[in-house]
This record gives C-alpha cells, structure tokens and sequence, in this order.
C-alpha cells in the first residue's frame, strides 16, 4: 500500500538480501554483510526497494524485475557507475560486462539481472529526461505503467516503444 511504512530488517539471508510482498505484508530483508562496504550499502537497499515499486504495478519476468533494479544502480549512485563490482555484492559493471560476453547464447527475453546494460540502452535512447542521474527513468515508468499491455514482455516492451517512438 501506497504511503505505508515498510519493515526494513537485518538477519543473515542468501545473498544481499530481497524484497517480499505477500500475505504477511511486504518488506525489505538485508543481509549483515552488506555493511562491509558503502557500495553495497548503496546498491542493495535501492535494489530491492525498487522491486517493492515494480510490485505495484503487477509482476513480472526476471528480464524486467531483476534488469531495471539493476540498471537503475548506475542512474542513482555515481560511485556505482565507476566501480569495477570488486567487493560488491549487487554491481551494475560486471552484470552489464557478463551480458557482453558470457551470454551469447542466452536470449535477451531469457535474462534477468544481466540485461540491465540493455535497459540502459533502452532508457537513454528513447527517454525524454536527458539529465543525469535520471537520464531515461521515464522510459521505465512506461514499461511499468504499460504492464497490462500485452501478455509478455516482448509485447510490453514493444508496446511502449511504439508510444515514446511511433513508426519503430
């Protein structure tokens, strides 16, 4: 729900951590050893607090869910952008370096995490805010707001590039 407080807690999970939203309420569960460093402390908060908004507007594939939580890294922290990943647990440089090369034999439709360079892509190609560090959001406010358009992602996503450039 809109405006309610939402119960951020820290106990031992696998990996950095995760949003939930279900019967029980939603929340953010983290993980201690994201404290290690400030890049995590950055990266896996924003991550999952954005799953919380894309819950809002209804599910999702990894391709979308995992794609944009990750790319909207690099659009918040600056420090995000230029780190390498090392000692991070949720890093936008090596997930966008992974989608360039170890994946070639996974389609875009079929990533999740990795497809965040592409959602970078997509965000700073066709999105109306042209400053940083929002450069793009909007783009994925319409593939939020859109979710009902169409039965897949492909379809979502082709939907909403026909709004922000019709003829493609």
């Amino acid at each position: 729900t809109r405006g309610a407080e939402l119960p951020v807690q820290i106990h031992p999970t696998d990996g950095g951590g995760y949003a939930f939203c279900g019967g029980t309420g939603c929340g953010i569960d983290l993980a201690p050893q994201i404290f290690a460093n400030n890049l995590n402390l950055e990266a896996v908060p924003l991550h999952e607090m954005l799953h919380q908004v894309q819950w809002t507007y209804g599910g999702w594939s990894g391709l979308v869910q995992e794609g944009t939580a990750r790319m909207m890294q690099d659009k918040v922290y600056v420090d995000l952008d230029t780190s390498n990943g090392a000692g991070t647990m949720a890093a936008y440089f090596p997930q966008s370096n992974w989608f360039l090369m170890a994946s070639i034999d996974k389609p875009l439709i079929d990533q999740a995490y990795s497809s965040c360079l592409f959602w970078t892509y997509l965000t700073e190609r066709y999105g109306a805010v042209t400053t940083e560090p929002q450069r793009g959001v909007d783009v994925i406010r319409e593939v939020y707001t859109h979710n009902g358009d169409g039965t897949d992602d492909r379809q979502r996503i082709n939907a909403v590039l026909g709004l922000l450039s019709p003829g493609i």
